[in-house]
């Protein structure tokens, strides 16, 4: 059942279309991003979160062994050019655990007694 306007000339679904494309132009392009869906579902946030963790504690281990041998360019290369990078890993993560939040306190699993 299609609901038209009174002039018969659009439906809901195009009235709906066309605000979207004039009031909020950058979601209007949400169909290039979909096919991500399907296999960001298939990640587990849980897992994610442990992943940068290890990272961290990789990064960690890359800065003690630096500080003993500073003259390694290599290891000074290395922490330059990722340190940056994992930070922003571990902001997107911070901003996934709170937007995950409410979800994961009506999860049974993750109650806390």
């Amino acid at each position: 059942l299609d609901t038209k306007s009174t002039d018969r000339k659009q439906t809901l679904l195009h009235y709906i279309a066309n605000v979207i494309k004039e009031k909020y132009p950058d979601v209007s392009l949400f169909y290039n991003e979909i096919h991500y869906v399907e296999k960001a579902a298939a990640v587990s946030l849980e897992n994610v979160l442990l992943d940068v963790k290890e990272l961290q504690r990789g990064m960690d281990l890359t800065k003690r062994e630096y500080t003993m041998h500073e003259h390694n360019i290599v290891l000074k290369e290395f922490l330059t050019a990722n340190e940056g990078k994992l930070k922003k890993l571990q902001d997107d993560a911070r901003i996934s655990q709170v937007r995950n939040l409410p979800t994961l306190l009506f999860l049974p699993s993750k109650l806390s007694v």
